[in-house]
Order: structure tokens, then C-alpha cells, then sequence
């Protein structure tokens, strides 16, 4: 792909979230003091925790294929072993 082409934007999903009063207030006051709205103060903290979240996702997942694939290898050699037996 050239450098200067742009990618097509993925299609965006719309959800909603309810709020205590109070809460939304805080927000409101913090994204205003940061410059947004409470549209992208919510989108920019959701991206942020979900890709955190995300990577202990993949860590663990990781680790499972590790596990199985050493469990396999195992049971493959045990076979073998038996078989040469």
C-alpha cells in the first residue's frame, strides 16, 4: 500500500452506557478541562482499558497454546516411547 493512500476507516459499532448523575457530571467537568467532549473522553478511556485488558487477554491465551502444545508433545513422545517398546 502506498505511504500517501489512505486507509479505509473500520465501520464504528454505537453502544450506550448509563450513568449516576454524579458520575457524569465528573466526566464532564474532566473531558471539558482536557479539551473534549464526553463523547471522546469516554471512547479514548474505553480504548485505553480495553487494550490493557486486551494484552493479559493474549498473555494468557499465549501461555495456553504453550501449555497444550507442551502436553502434546508429551503425550506424543510417551506414545512413541511405548510403541519403540
Amino acid at each position: 500500500m502506498d505511504v500517501n493512500q489512505e486507509k479505509e476507516p473500520l465501520p464504528k459499532k454505537m453502544c450506550s452506557v448509563r450513568l449516576e448523575g454524579h458520575i457524569y457530571e465528573k466526566m464532564a467537568l474532566v473531558a471539558d478541562r482536557l479539551g473534549m467532549n464526553v463523547n471522546a473522553y469516554l471512547v479514548a478511556r474505553i480504548g485505553e482499558a480495553v487494550n490493557k485488558d486486551y494484552q493479559f487477554y493474549e498473555i494468557a491465551k499465549n501461555q495456553n497454546d504453550s501449555m497444550q502444545n507442551f502436553f502434546s508433545q508429551i503425550i506424543e513422545a510417551a506414545k512413541e516411547d511405548q510403541n519403540d517398546q
